[in-house]
Order: C-alpha cells, then sequence, then structure tokens
C-alpha cells in the first residue's frame, strides 16, 4: 500500500511545490531565495515569528544562514554553523526536529538530496504555538519536494560561478596576446590576474638557470597597486606549494620540454577555498600562460638578437648607430674608438675558429669591463669593435683605450688549454673636434686605428695626429 497523506500534508506538499516553482521563475539566485523566502513566511506567519535559510558550502563544510525573514522585512543572515556542531538527527537521519532552548522553540528542516546536505531551514515559534508530533511528521512531504528545488537553485548558482569563471578567463585570454610585446610583461600579468579573477594573491617564480636552487619570485597581492619582488630558494617555494593550510592553486609554466617557473595563486587572507571547478578553468587558463611565457621568450630573444651581437653580448651595429645619433643631440663632448685586434687572423689560424669565437666572446666581456657604466660598447664584425665614451674628453678616452690594451697585452686568454696572448689597437676621435656628426667621428676613428697599425701595432693614436704623423714621414 502507498503512503496515506493527512489533509495538512497535502497543503504542505501544494505549498512546497509552489515554492519550489518560485526558484525556477527568476534567473538571479538572490532574488529566487528572497522570493521563496516571503512564500513559505507569509504561510507559516500565524505560528512562527521568524524564518531562516541555510545553505550547505562543501568548499568550508558549514551551512551559512543566507536569508532571515520576520514580520519587519527579509534581511541578508549573518550566522554560519560548522556541519560536525550539527545532531546526526539533521545531518545523518535527517529527521525534522523541534527543540526548546532558553524559552526559546523552533523547528527545523534539513534538507538532502542522496544523502548530499543541501541546508536546512529554521523556523522560530511564536510564543502561543507548540509544534505537535503530527505537524512534524505532515512536514516531511513539503522537506521532501523543497529539497529537489534546493538542488536545482545549488546547481544554478554552481553554473552561474562557472560562467562567470569562464566570462573572466576569456577576457583574460583576449588580452594576454598584448602582453607579449610589453615590458615587464610579468608584472602586468599578475594584475590582470588579480583584477579579472579576485584571488588574494598572485605569485610568478622563475627557475634561475644553472642555479636550481634558487629562484626569482614576483608577487602581487589584491587591493595593492605595487608588485613584489624576491630572490628565494626554490626548495621553499616547493614547501608553501605543498602547504595544506591555506588554499592555493599551483601550476607549472612549461616550455621547451622544461619547468621554467610556476604561476602560484592563493587565498592567505580569506582563506576561501576553492572549488574543483574553478581549479580545472585555471587549469585551462594555464595552459595559454605557459604559452604566453614561450613566446614573450622568444620575442625576447629575437630583439635581444636584433639588439646585442649573439657572441660578444655587444650592441649590434644598427642600435649603436642610433644611440650615437641620440646623444650627440644632447651632448658638449664625446669620444669615439675604433679597437681592433692585430694579427687575429692568426689565432683562428693556428688554433681553429671555435677558439677563435670563444676569444671574441672572452674580448666582448673584456671591453665592457673596462668601459664606464655610461659607455657604449659595439661589435662591427669578425674582429673589430667601437666605443662610444659621452662626456669624454681627450684624456679620458686615451686613459680608457690604453687601459684596454694593457689588460690584453697583460693578461693572455686560456682557452681549451692555450694561453693566447692577444694585441690591439684603437683610434680614437673627438667630438665635437674631428666631427660634428656620426659619420665624420666614425670615420676620423677609423683613420685614427690605422695611424696605430702604421707605428707598429698595440698602441692607441688620436684622429689629430694624422696631419702630424703625415708630415713626420
Amino acid at each position: 500500500m502507498g503512503k496515506k497523506f493527512s489533509i495538512n500534508s497535502f497543503i504542505l506538499s501544494q505549498l512546497a511545490v509552489k515554492s519550489t516553482k518560485v526558484l525556477y521563475r527568476y534567473r538571479a539566485p538572490r532574488n529566487a531565495l528572497y522570493n521563496l523566502m516571503k512564500y513559505i513566511f507569509k504561510y507559516f506567519s500565524n505560528n512562527f515569528e521568524e524564518i531562516s535559510l541555510y545553505l550547505y558550502k562543501e568548499e568550508k563544510k558549514v551551512l551559512k544562514e543566507e536569508i532571515r525573514i520576520n514580520s519587519s522585512g527579509v534581511f541578508n543572515g549573518r550566522d554560519n554553523i560548522p556541519i560536525y556542531q550539527l545532531p546526526k538527527e539533521l545531518t545523518r537521519d535527517l529527521k525534522i526536529i523541534s527543540r526548546e532552548i532558553q524559552g526559546i522553540r523552533d523547528v527545523i528542516i534539513p534538507f538532502a538530496v542522496d544523502k548530499k546536505p543541501l541546508g536546512m531551514i529554521e523556523m522560530i515559534c511564536r510564543p502561543h504555538f507548540t509544534p505537535p508530533k503530527v505537524f512534524l511528521q505532515d512536514l516531511k512531504v513539503f522537506q521532501e519536494i523543497l529539497s529537489q528545488g534546493l538542488q536545482y537553485l545549488e546547481t544554478k548558482i554552481r553554473t552561474i560561478e562557472i560562467s562567470e569563471v569562464l566570462v573572466k578567463i576569456s577576457n583574460i585570454n583576449k588580452k594576454l596576446i598584448s602582453l607579449i610585446e610589453t615590458q615587464n610583461m610579468e608584472k602586468r600579468l599578475i594584475k590582470l590576474i588579480l583584477d579579472e579573477l579576485g584571488f588574494d594573491r598572485v605569485m610568478i617564480y622563475f627557475i634561475e638557470e644553472g642555479l636550481k636552487k634558487k629562484a626569482s619570485l614576483l608577487v602581487g597581492i589584491f587591493g595593492k597597486g605595487r608588485i613584489f619582488k624576491y630572490s628565494v630558494n626554490f626548495e621553499n617555494i616547493l614547501n608553501y606549494i605543498e602547504n595544506k593550510t591555506i588554499p592555493l592553486i599551483h601550476f607549472p609554466i612549461v616550455f621547451d620540454g622544461m619547468q621554467k617557473g610556476g604561476i602560484i595563486v592563493d587565498n592567505f587572507l580569506t582563506l576561501t577555498p576553492f572549488s574543483r571547478e574553478i581549479e580545472h578553468f585555471f587549469g585551462e587558463l594555464t595552459s595559454e600562460l605557459s604559452l604566453l611565457f614561450e613566446n614573450t621568450y622568444l620575442f625576447r630573444n629575437i630583439k635581444h638578437d636584433a639588439i646585442f651581437d649573439h657572441l660578444t653580448g655587444l650592441y649590434r651595429p644598427k642600435h649603436f648607430y642610433e644611440i650615437i645619433d641620440k646623444n650627440l643631440k644632447e651632448l658638449k663632448k664625446a669620444a669615439v674608438i675604433s679597437l681592433d685586434f692585430d694579427n687575429f687572423k692568426e689565432v683562428n689560424d693556428t688554433y681553429g675558429h671555435l677558439v677563435g669565437d670563444r676569444a671574441l666572446e672572452i674580448a666582448g666581456k673584456i671591453i665592457r669591463k673596462n668601459l664606464r657604466a655610461t659607455d657604449f660598447a659595439c661589435r662591427m664584425g669578425g674582429d673589430e669593435f667601437l666605443v662610444f665614451l659621452p662626456n669624454a674628453d681627450e684624456e679620458k678616452a686615451k686613459k680608457i683605450a690604453e687601459r684596454i690594451i694593457l689588460h690584453f697585452q697583460s693578461n693572455p686568454l686560456n682557452i681549451e688549454g692555450f694561453s693566447i696572448r692577444l694585441s690591439l689597437s684603437c683610434g680614437i676621435a673627438i667630438f665635437p673636434k674631428d666631427g660634428n656628426e656620426k659619420e665624420a667621428l666614425l670615420s676620423a676613428s677609423d683613420r685614427a686605428l690605422y695611424l696605430s697599425k702604421n707605428k707598429g701595432k698595440g698602441v692607441a693614436s688620436f684622429a689629430g695626429e694624422l696631419g702630424r704623423y703625415s708630415d713626420k714621414n
């Protein structure tokens, strides 16, 4: 035989059906809950003075009071109840219970589907009303029907949350391509993720090449405009990732088949856990981010190679000429030095081109080391170099040129077991004495270089000496 329902249980079942329809009617979950509670309170207000709806938050394992309604109106709830504090009658047996605490009677209706908790309604009795046992039994049908409605609402809320995350991730994806050519791309990316997804903190780290124990770390915190930069032990980052006390998501940055770094987002302030859906969709985002870092890395390398010589690390001619043109418009004095190694062909012939290339690589570092921080050096090609010295007079230019020459004379290069001593000749042109424009200065320094070669090599000469030297010869 089927269940027998009383008149009250039938009426309550009708109430539950109509209440559930309210949940389906409104697109916004908050509006649906608001109208649901108004509808329920209207029916029960003769016997209950206040009704609260609690919904279960799986991430925190709590029942959060969403809405409280009484004769004064509808209010946002404030209480949170850890689910372990509730009696097993509610959480396991799903019994509708009535109790009296400090003279206040209430009725609690738990909601669940397939034993998965959804929430509960707490109804505070008016002083004249004591719920009879049969009333609690009649509420069972109301409980079953409304549980289905609340399950729908939970699914709807989750769908909306996921949809919002997808929209935000889509917004980030659209902006990623514009970051590739941007200076401080990593800092801009951190701010973009903070603005779009609202995590408490975003961290990007890079494993330093050749130093697996070290990593550079960039940190952005929600609400703070500044991005902080640290040098840390990579082991500390790994320990933090494994820390279970703070909700976080970590994904490595991988390209060229190797982990180059990683992205960590966490909620270290609010301690709000991340849902599986957010973890999944953020995981989808990080595949795009790995591609962004790879493309940025390639772009920076291409840009770097366009400006700097790949062997010596010094400027290439095109960018070096631009630097001279720009500086000559603003300077009152400057100098250009042309440098050329003497008989460098013998190095290649004797030791091979690999050793020759290594010698030039070291030479580039030595030249740069003997310059001031404000000076610029360029590899013209082969074993020919140029140096531009802003705000340098004849005395300063000669001192720098002779210092470079002396360094090579006094310090042989040790390469592949060979001790190689290099000789260097220099030609110096002074601005504006030897020329007002770049072309004139470069031509003057080049002629001065050949003057040094004619003198016997391994020396520095000024363009101003050319006339005097010609007269003597």
